[in-house]
């Protein structure tokens, strides 16, 4: 079943009567409903058909309110899990003590879990379980590089299902969660009730070089000079080996800095964001210029749009990998470090292994969550897996971007987590 939705401006009172006849968790047919300040539709595909409803599609009524997440008790359960001789865990359970069990793959890889994650789930119904994966969070030690690997975090989440004595759960995963997602489930698919997954990405070269070589950049040249400003000039045409020498260094200093670099560069392109502004260059500086308000929000000066001269070159073939876990870590660094770590190894992962090995998953629900304008992971990502899995649930939310926290992304998630519950099993 492919979603699409699309912005609107006129109503049609047919639709928004019809809306309350059917089921609205089934998605069978179309209809709208409110996000922001536009409106947006969900055409649906059955039997690779277009509904027989969707004629009525231009003429559409928002009829649905917009959902907040749902709010959660303080953590019903918390601790540590060691998964080898180097890596500890750190899980929290959140939700119904005998709930249907889920659990909720943060993205990164590095980025860790906070308790709003669970806020997707209805806490009556589902056992939430967060935990931070290796290197990353409370799980210990902080941005190690060593035995981490997507093969070491699958085998973790197995451990942890175990340890937890689960039998099965509904994994949610987002981004580079997508990726481990579809990884654990195709290694363990007994263990999988059902599948949602948001901002697909599964590591594949192309999806590499789009956001660190060759693709977004063209469309946001000024945050991408930022990002090759703490590179030398013969670096920037592989920069992943440059940024992985500098947050691998011993130097807090190089680490910091290729940190938040780094870390700026791919949470500027997380929202879609539209502002009524132009940005210009006044002789010395970039800077934006309401259309709005008279005073000018100044973005960066003219040096940050230089090379650093200064900047001490690093051999990638010297830096000292097995320096670990080096001192004064923080989880910035250490989200970045993993992040790189993995690109650089291509996520352990061989060409297409995740879209080959969909077929030993396609009989487990799923359904897929896209933003349209999604610049960290293009909805080809989208595309290309409901390809191979057409038995998903594809949505494609059209004004929203990548982060979980795009309206209507968040309400897609939601409904998703609330459609599910009739299929998922023990």
């Amino acid at each position: 079943m492919l979603n699409l939705y699309y912005p609107l401006i006129h109503g049609c009172s047919l639709c928004s009567q019809r809306i309350c006849e059917r089921d609205r968790s089934s998605m069978a047919g179309a209809f709208c409903y409110q996000i922001s300040a536009s409106t947006v539709l969900i055409r649906s595909r059955q039997n690779g058909r277009l509904c027989s409803q969707s004629r009525c599609m231009p003429m559409m009524k928002t009829v649905l309110s917009f959902r907040k997440m749902h709010e959660h008790q303080p953590s019903i359960d918390r601790g540590y899990i060691r998964v080898s001789d180097i890596h500890t865990l750190y899980y929290e359970i959140f939700g119904n003590p005998v709930g249907k069990p889920a659990v909720f793959l943060h993205g990164g890889p590095g980025a860790g879990c906070v308790s709003r994650h669970a806020g997707f789930f209805d806490p009556t119904y589902y056992k939430v379980v967060l935990l931070d994966q290796r290197g990353c969070g409370k799980s210990t030690p902080l941005g190690c590089l060593e035995e981490n690997t997507t093969w070491d975090l699958v085998d973790d989440l197995e451990k942890l299902r175990r340890h937890l004595r689960i039998n099965k759960w509904l994994v949610m995963g987002g981004s580079w969660g997508v990726t481990l997602a579809l990884a654990y489930g195709q290694a363990y698919p007994d263990a999988i009730s059902g599948f949602i997954l948001r901002g697909v990405c599964m590591l594949r070269q192309e999806e590499i070089d789009w956001f660190y070589k060759q693709g977004v950049n063209s469309l946001f040249p000024f945050a991408w000079n930022e990002l090759l400003s703490v590179l030398q000039p013969s670096e920037h045409a592989n920069i992943i080996p440059a940024f992985y020498t500098r947050l691998t260094s011993s130097d807090p200093e190089c680490r910091m800095q290729a940190a938040r670099a780094w870390l700026k560069w791919e949470m500027s392109l997380s929202f879609l964001q539209v502002s009524k502004a132009v940005q210009c260059w006044d002789g010395k500086q970039y800077s934006f210029h309401s259309l709005e308000e008279k005073h000018d929000i100044k973005i960066h000066d003219a040096t940050s749009m230089k090379d650093n001269s200064k900047q001490k070159s690093l051999d990638v073939k010297t830096a000292k990998v097995n320096e670990i876990v080096a001192p004064k870590m923080t989880p910035q660094i250490a989200q970045a470090r993993l992040e790189c770590h993995y690109f650089l190894n291509a996520g352990f992962l061989k060409k297409d292994q995740l879209l080959k090995g969909v077929p030993n998953i396609r009989h487990i629900p799923c359904v897929i969550v896209h933003g349209r304008y999604d610049f960290v992971c293009p909805v080809k990502n989208a595309f290309d897996l409901h390809q191979a899995w057409p038995e998903a649930k594809l949505s494609i939310v059209m004004d929203a971007g990548h982060s979980m926290y795009e309206k209507g992304i968040t309400q897609q998630l939601l409904s998703a987590t609330d459609q599910l519950r009739s299929t998922l099993t023990e």
